[in-house]
């Protein structure tokens, strides 16, 4: 999870899955260590070999396609990418539109709602 402060606090985590991994950044948008590290986490997740490869769909985000550690990383461990063409993700993907977008609204609005009752 990546969320758009400085510093990441303990409130932040509760009642988060098991094994989730969390990140700060004031920007929100992901950068190029923190997708290395969240590959480095899908990895052992998946545990992809040469007989059980993994195909990983990517938009052309920076991080992503101009990222040569990550591309060499997952060439040798047996990970195929696929980065989608630019501007066309709602066509692609269209839970990004019908339910992510929304989905994502929503919880990034019951974070800060929460945010400002546990800390006043």
């Amino acid at each position: 999870m990546i969320f758009p402060r400085a510093r990441l606090t303990d409130n932040l985590k509760k009642s988060a899955p098991p094994d989730t991994k969390f990140v700060c950044n004031l920007s929100s948008w992901m950068m190029i260590k923190e997708f290395n590290n969240w590959f480095e986490h899908f990895l052992q997740h998946t545990r992809p070999t040469i007989d059980n490869p993994v195909l990983l769909i990517l938009d052309g985000h920076n991080s992503h396609i101009n990222n040569l550690t990550f591309v060499e990383r997952a060439r040798e461990s047996f990970v195929t990418v696929v980065c989608l063409p630019p501007h066309c993700s709602h066509k692609l993907q269209p839970l990004d539109m019908s339910f992510m977008g929304p989905l994502k609204t929503s919880l990034s609005q019951a974070i800060e709602d929460y945010l400002k009752i546990s800390s006043g």
